[in-house]
């Protein structure tokens, strides 16, 4: 069984997903997935992740805490969202931009990580919005949690470190419930009135009602006209209403029209289903790093150090 504290400085990560397809199963792999390290994670090599050098209120990145399920919102046919309760109800969990949290199911021996939705300054819970697949072993084990039951929690995890102004423009390519770590990264921009940082999102799914955070993305849209643009895509346009959004595949010509030019000042971020990654950036590597840029990416000429897989 997984311990509490049972990794105390930072592990490397080979995979990772944020699709809950993508499980880290420790009864098949034995920890393969992970190497200890001595010294903590470099974001330099692109496939890894960095563990916070702090207890953060309310968790803490070495060790699993047990939040108590506070609620649970259903926000579509297969995706919920789950309200995590602080022990310490003023505790803020001041969660990096970036950065996802672990959640470990012993019974199956496996942990899972996700991206906090919840706002960081959030006091006394914590939020994580989770899409639910039929065969997927943590899926199954979050679609049998109710009200009062407890998940183990260890965090933050920095994925991509991200600082203020660093870019100039920052284009986003998101399929499913790939939009978490984007809508934080958006929401963080947006709230830090010192950063400049212009933000453009792609966001594809499967029909106009599997659009996940579609009120939160759009009043961000029409609060920040300037600095951050939406553009929605679905597979089939809606029969019942017209439709003024991308339909279909992201092509070409959607990057070309939403997203900022290849330019030594514009980072392109892409998270979602394995399909869709290849069709845009081209997968990670084997061993799990960034690997090279292929699909529309590269075809527009962006280069492996515009882009970031997560």
């Amino acid at each position: 069984m997984f311990s509490r504290c049972g990794f105390s400085t930072a592990l490397r990560q080979v995979q990772r997903g944020y699709t809950t397809s993508r499980v880290v199963d420790a009864r098949r792999n034995s920890f393969k997935p992970y190497l200890l390290l001595g010294a903590g994670l470099c974001l330099g090599g692109y496939g890894y992740l960095s563990f916070s050098q702090k207890r953060v209120a309310g968790i803490d990145s070495d060790c699993y805490t047990p939040l108590s399920i506070q609620e649970i919102r259903d926000v579509n046919h297969d995706s919920k969202i789950y309200k995590l309760a602080y022990s310490d109800q003023e505790a803020r969990a001041e969660i990096p931009v970036s950065s996802s949290v672990y959640v470990k199911d012993d019974s199956m021996q496996i942990m899972r990580p996700f991206t906090p939705i919840s706002s960081s300054d959030s006091k006394g819970y914590l939020e994580l919005l989770i899409k639910l697949y039929p065969d997927g072993s943590m899926s199954q084990f979050l679609k049998d949690r109710t009200v009062g039951d407890v998940l183990e929690v260890r965090g933050p995890i920095v994925n991509w470190e991200y600082q203020a102004n660093a870019y100039k423009a920052i284009g986003m390519v998101a399929g499913g419930s790939g939009i978490t770590p984007m809508y934080q990264i958006i929401r963080g921009i947006l709230q830090n009135p010192e950063d400049n940082t212009r933000v453009s999102l792609i966001y594809a799914n499967r029909s106009e009602e599997d659009i996940l955070l579609r009120q939160e993305l759009e009043y961000l849209a029409k609060l920040h006209p300037k600095q951050f643009t939406l553009y929605f895509v679905v597979d089939k346009a809606p029969e019942t209403r017209e439709w003024s959004q991308g339909v279909g595949f992201v092509t070409r010509e959607m990057i070309s029209q939403h997203l900022p030019k290849p330019a030594g000042d514009v980072k392109i971020l892409v998270c979602g289903p394995d399909g869709m990654m290849r069709h845009i950036s081209g997968p990670r590597a084997r061993d799990w790093s960034q690997g090279g840029v292929s699909g529309l990416l590269k075809e527009l000429g962006y280069s492996a150090e515009q882009v970031y897989k997560f």
